[in-house]
């Protein structure tokens, strides 16, 4: 769910803010279009780890008396 905030979070931040000096009029390769992707993939994969790496921090382990009552 928050993959596609951190894909455009990542281009926008890292591509035109951070690494260049240039903006999106710029882009006009197929080599800019590809590591525009690149860039995108990589804030999607990001984001979905932290997202998980901050569920499994606030939610804590679950017992083993939990699991069993599940069944």
């Amino acid at each position: 769910m928050f993959m596609p905030f951190g894909a455009v979070a990542a281009v926008v931040v890292v591509v035109v803010q951070w690494a260049t000096h240039s903006g999106f009029v710029d882009i006009g390769g197929a080599i800019d279009w590809i590591v525009l992707l690149g860039v995108a993939g990589a804030g999607a994969i990001g984001s979905a780890i932290l997202v998980y790496t901050v569920q499994s921090l606030t939610k804590g382990r679950q017992s083993a008396d939990h699991m069993e009552g599940a069944k």
